[in-house]
C-alpha cells in the first residue's frame, strides 16, 4: 500500500498501521524511518553553516565514543533541505538505545560569554515516531570533562530518562541524592524537551523522574510531553522515594510546560519548533543572571508565532534567574574568573526512539548581533507606526527601517544579505533606487530597483559589520494606497530575513491600516517636469496647493516631502505666498549624478497627503576631470621656466570656460618626503569658452615653484571650478637640468662588403651612422676606440681576426688607428646645441675600415667604445 503526503494523518487509538516507511540501517539494529521524518528532513529550516574549514562540524565538537562499548550518535548533517544547501543540522538520535552530546567548541571561540548579553536561536525537531522517546536537552555546562561530558552510572553512559544530562536513577539501594547528582553533567543547567513520560515506580529501572506529571493517553501510550529546567549536577534536583522495596527518584521540574505536541505533527514544516534564549548578565555584585527562553516563537517562514494551532503549543516565554555560582567557574593566576560556558545538546533513547535534530541560527561569541524592524510615517513627521496603527492616510510616505546591529564577537559579520518582502497596499519606486543602507558611520549605499523581483528586495551589504562599524539601517520607502472604494485598508505584516556568516534572524513589519482622509489635498506643478543641472547647481520645483473643500491653505501648516534615490527630505516653504510652493534644491546627497525621478508631495499638519508630482531629473558631473598626455617634464635652469601640459573635461557634455577654472599644485622632492612649496594657485593661462574638453599648457617660473637648484621633483596638480569643486590630482615628475651632454648612437653599424684582394683598402661605411651629441650649456669631448674584428665563415666556424682595423679620418684627412682612444669631435663652448656628428661626415671621413691584403672571407664583428666627457 502507498500513501501520498496528504493521506498520512496523525494516528489515534489502536490504529497503528498504514504509514509508509523507508528502511534505514544502523550498526546496532534495523529501524524504519517514517516517511514523515523524511519530509521533516526536507523541511529543515535555514540555519548556519557550522564550518570554518573543510571540517563541516568545526565550530562544534563531540567525542566519537563515550566508552569502549557506547558510541556517541551525534553528528552534523549538511544541506538536508535542498533550498538551503549550506545549512547544517545536528542529528542527536534516530534509533533505540542511543545517547549523544555535541558542544560548542570553546577552542574555536564558540561559547556563551556570561559577562555580556547573548542570544541563542535555534530550531528543534522531535520526530514522528508512534512511540517517541526520550527527548533532548539544551545544556549550558562547565564540566571538567568538556566535550566528553555525559550522564554516567558506574562510569558508563546511561541513556533513557537521563536524556544524557540528568543523574541516573539506576541503583535501587541508593538513598543519597548527591550520588544521583554526581552521575549528571556537572556544573550545568539544562532545559529538557521530554517526549516520553517516565512514571514507572519499579526500583532500579531508572524510569520514575516524571511521576509528578499527569498522564495523558495519546495513541495508546502514556503521554504528556513537556519542557522544564533545572541544574543536573545539584542534589536538590532529585527527590528520594521508597517504592516497592527499593529507592526511586523524582526529578524536580522547574517551570514545567505540559501537554506539548512535540512529535507526530501533521507535516514536515509543522514538526519544527523554534527556541530562543536571551541571556542578561548579573548586575554588579550579584551572581544571578537573567535567562529568558521562548518556545514556538517563530514559524519556519520567519513570521512570528507557532507552527501549531493547538492551545498548549502557542508561543511560550519564561524568565528565570540563572545562578552562575552553580557553574563553579575557575579563576586564572591573576584571580580573574572565567566567564565561558559550553552550550550544546544531549539526547537519548531507550527501548523506544525517535529522530531528534537541531539547527542553529546564532553562535553569539563568534558574532553577537541583533536585528529589528520599525516603520515610520514620514508624512506625519516620522511618527513611528506600531502594530495595529490606524492613523495613516492614503498617499502617506512610509519608511521601513530594518536595523542590523553588531554587538560583539570574535568574527566580523560577513556576507550579510537582506531578503525583504515588500509590504502590500503600497507603491514603490520603479526606477532609480527603492531605498538606501545607512551605516553607523554615516556612509550610505543605494538599493536600486533592479534588486526587486516579484515584490522581494534582495540586497547584499557592501560592507562588513564589526567592532569598528557597528550597524546598518536598510531603509525602504513606499507610499500608502488605500483600496478603491474602501475607507480602511490593512497593510499586513511582511517578513524580512537577515542572513550572514554566523548569524541569521527574521523580522516582521508591524501591520497597520490606511484610512480615508477627511478632505483631499491636491497639488499641481508650475515648473519644468524634466530638468538637467550640474551637481551642486539648483533644481527648481514649484507648484500650487488646494483642498477640494476650498479650505484656506496656510504655508506654515504644510510640509513638503521630497523623495529621490530612495532618500526622503521634509522641508517647508514659508517664503512663498500661501497656497504656492517654490523650492531650489542643491543637496548633493539627495541629488547625485545620474538620471532618476524626483517626487514632490505636500502634507498638512493633520497628516493629510496630496497627490504626488514626479519630475525627471538628470544631474551631470560637476567635478572637473584633469589629465595629461605627458607627465615627464624637463626644465633648463638657465631658462627658468617649465611648461606643464594638461587636459580638462567634465562628463563629456557639460560646457565650461577657462574663466571657470583655477590651477592648484604642490611641489615636492623626488621621493615625495619633503614639500618644497604648497598651495600654489594661478588662473588658467589659455583662453577658451563653451568647450566640453580642452588641452592647455601652464607655464611657471621655477622660482614660483620654489625650485632653486637642479634635481628631480614631483608636482601634484588639480583644478577647481567656480563652485569650488576640485578635480582629481595629476602627478608630474620634473627634472631641472643645469648643464648636460647626451650621446645618441646606434647599436648596429656596418661597413660595405668587399672581395678578397692582394692590396690594402679603406672601406667606406654602409648606411646611416647615427651619432649625435645634444648639450645643454655644456662643452664636451667625444673619444672612441675599437676592438679587433673577429670573423666567422658561412658555416659559423671561427676564422680569426680580420687582417685590418677601424680607423678615424678627420677633416684634415689625418688617419688614426682606433686601437686606442682617438678624439672624434668636441664642443669647446658651453652652449646648448644638438650636433649631428655622423650626418656631417663625408664618405672619406669619420670612422672607416682599413683592410690589409688578402683578408679571409667571412663576416666580422667588433665593438666601438664611446666616451663623452662634459664639464659639470
Amino acid at each position: 500500500m502507498r500513501f501520498d503526503k496528504n493521506s498520512v494523518m496523525p494516528i489515534f487509538g489502536t490504529i497503528l498501521f498504514g504509514l509508509l516507511m523507508i528502511l534505514k540501517f544502523s550498526t546496532t539494529s534495523v529501524r524504519a524511518e517514517l516517511l514523515a521524518d523524511t519530509w521533516g528532513r526536507q523541511a529543515t529550516p535555514q540555519g548556519l553553516s557550522l564550518t570554518n574549514s573543510e571540517n563541516s562540524n568545526s565550530y562544534f565538537t563531540y567525542v566519537n565514543n563515550f566508552s569502549a562499548t557506547v558510541p556517541n550518535t551525534a553528528k552534523v548533517i549538511r544541506g538536508q533541505n535542498p533550498k538551503y544547501p549550506e545549512s547544517d543540522a545536528v542529528q542527536l538520535t534516530d534509533n533505540i538505545n542511543q545517547i549523544s552530546s555535541i558542544w560548542s567548541d570553546v577552542d574555536k571561540g564558540n561559547y556563551i560569554d556570561t559577562a555580556i548579553p547573548q542570544r541563542l536561536s535555534m530550531w528543534l525537531y522531535f520526530g514522528h515516531a508512534t512511540t517517541p522517546a526520550d527527548g533532548i536537552a539544551l545544556v549550558l555546562q562547565n564540566d571538567s570533562r568538556k566535550e566528553a561530558a555525559i550522564s554516567t552510572y558506574n562510569k558508563e553512559p546511561l541513556p533513557g530518562e537521563t536524556l544524557g544530562v540528568w543523574g541516573p536513577d539506576k541503583d535501587k539501594n541508593q538513598t543519597k541524592p548527591t550520588v544521583i547528582a554526581a552521575g549528571a553533567i556537572q556544573n550545568s543547567w539544562a532545559l529538557e524537551f521530554d517526549t516520553f513520560l517516565n512514571r514507572n515506580s519499579t526500583a532500579g529501572l531508572a524510569s520514575y523522574f516524571d511521576n509528578d506529571f499527569e498522564s495523558g493517553l495519546v495513541a495508546g501510550i502514556i503521554g504528556n510531553q513537556h519542557m522544564a529546567w533545572n541544574y543536573p549536577g545539584i542534589a536538590d534536583t532529585y527527590l528520594y522515594d521508597w517504592m516497592n522495596g527499593g529507592s526511586v527518584y523524582r526529578m524536580v521540574h522547574k517551570d514545567p510546560k505540559e501537554f506539548l505536541n512535540l512529535t507526530k505533527n501533521s507535516d514536515g514544516d509543522n514538526s519544527w519548533h523554534h527556541l530562543t534564549l536571551n541571556y542578561l548578565p548579573p548586575v554588579a555584585g550579584s551572581t544571578e543572571a537573567t535567562l529568558i527562553y521562548s518556545f514556538n516563537d517563530k514559524k519556519t517562514n520567519g513570521e512570528a508565532g507557532s507552527m501549531l494551532n493547538t492551545p498548549n503549543d502557542q508561543p511560550y516565554s519564561n524568565t528565570i534567574e540563572l545562578e552562575l555560582a552553580n557553574f563553579h567557574f575557575d579563576k586564572d593566576e591573576n584571580g580573574v574568573t572565567d566567564t565561558k560556558l559550553r552550550y550544546g545538546f544531549t539526547g537519548s533513547t531507550g527501548a523506544q526512539a525517535s529522530l531528534n535534530m537541531a539547527v542553529f541560527e546564532t553562535m553569539p561569541s563568534l558574532v553577537n548581533a541583533s536585528s529589528e524592524v520599525k516603520a515610520y510615517n514620514v508624512s506625519q513627521g516620522n511618527r513611528e507606526i506600531k502594530a495595529g496603527d490606524t492613523k495613516s492616510y492614503n498617499n502617506n510616505v512610509i519608511k521601513f527601517s530594518y536595523n542590523v546591529n553588531y554587538l560583539s564577537g570574535q568574527n566580523d559579520l560577513l556576507n550579510t544579505v537582506a531578503t525583504i518582502n515588500l509590504p502590500g497596499n503600497m507603491t514603490y519606486a520603479t526606477t532609480g533606487n527603492i531605498g538606501n543602507v545607512v551605516y553607523s558611520d554615516g556612509k550610505t549605499e543605494p538599493i536600486p530597483v533592479s534588486e526587486v523581483s516579484n515584490g522581494i528586495v534582495t540586497h547584499r551589504l557592501q560592507r562588513d559589520l564589526n567592532n569598528g562599524l557597528k550597524g546598518a539601517k536598510i531603509e525602504i520607502t513606499g507610499v500608502t494606497k488605500i483600496a478603491s472604494g474602501s475607507s480602511k485598508t490593512e497593510v499586513a505584516s511582511a517578513h524580512a530575513g537577515i542572513k550572514g556568516d554566523l548569524y541569521k534572524d527574521d523580522l516582521n513589519t508591524p501591520n497597520f491600516y490606511i484610512i480615508a482622509e477627511p478632505r483631499h489635498l491636491s497639488i499641481s506643478s508650475t515648473s519644468a517636469e524634466s530638468q538637467t543641472a550640474a551637481l551642486g547647481s539648483p533644481l527648481h520645483f514649484a507648484g500650487t496647493m488646494s483642498y477640494d473643500d476650498s479650505t484656506v491653505i496656510k504655508n506654515e501648516n504644510m510640509s513638503i516631502i521630497v523623495t529621490a534615490n530612495g532618500q526622503v527630505v521634509t522641508t517647508k516653504d514659508t517664503a512663498s505666498k500661501d497656497s504656492l510652493f517654490s523650492l531650489d534644491m542643491t543637496d548633493e546627497s539627495l541629488f547625485p549624478v545620474g538620471s532618476y525621478p524626483v517626487t514632490i508631495q505636500v502634507v498638512d499638519q493633520n497628516g493629510i497627503a496630496s497627490n504626488i508630482l514626479t519630475y525627471d531629473v538628470t544631474v551631470t558631473s560637476a567635478d572637473p576631470v584633469l589629465s595629461t598626455d605627458n607627465s615627464e617634464l624637463t626644465a633648463i635652469q638657465s631658462l627658468g621656466t617649465v611648461n606643464i601640459p594638461a587636459h580638462v573635461t567634465y562628463d563629456g557634455s557639460l560646457s565650461f570656460d577657462s574663466s571657470n577654472l583655477t590651477w592648484h599644485m604642490k611641489v615636492m622632492n623626488e621621493d615625495g618626503t619633503e614639500v618644497i612649496k604648497d598651495n600654489i594657485s594661478a588662473p588658467i593661462q589659455d583662453t577658451f569658452a563653451g568647450v566640453t574638453a580642452q588641452d592647455f599648457v601652464q607655464v611657471f617660473n621655477l622660482d614660483t615653484l620654489g625650485i632653486t637648484k637642479p634635481g628631480k621633483y614631483q608636482i601634484q596638480a588639480y583644478v577647481k571650478n567656480q563652485h569650488d569643486r576640485a578635480s582629481n590630482t595629476v602627478d608630474y615628475s620634473l627634472e631641472v637640468i643645469a648643464k648636460s651632454a647626451n650621446l645618441i648612437s646606434d647599436k648596429n653599424y656596418s661597413f660595405k662588403p668587399i672581395n678578397t684582394s692582394g692590396e690594402s683598402r679603406i672601406v667606406d661605411r654602409a648606411g646611416d651612422w647615427t651619432l649625435e651629441v645634444n648639450s645643454i650649456e655644456s662643452d664636451w669631448t667625444l673619444t672612441a676606440k675599437a676592438t679587433d674584428l673577429t670573423g666567422k665563415d658561412a658555416d659559423g666556424n671561427s676564422i680569426g681576426d680580420l687582417n685590418g682595423n677601424m680607423v678615424f679620418v678627420d677633416s684634415d684627412k689625418i688617419m688614426q688607428n682606433m686601437n686606442s682612444y682617438v678624439l672624434i669631435d668636441e664642443q669647446k663652448e658651453a652652449i646648448t646645441h644638438n650636433r649631428d656628428i655622423g650626418g656631417n661626415w663625408k664618405s672619406n671621413e669619420g670612422i672607416l675600415l682599413n683592410v690589409l691584403p688578402n683578408p679571409v672571407g667571412g663576416v666580422y664583428t667588433g665593438m666601438i667604445d664611446w666616451t663623452l666627457n662634459n664639464t659639470p
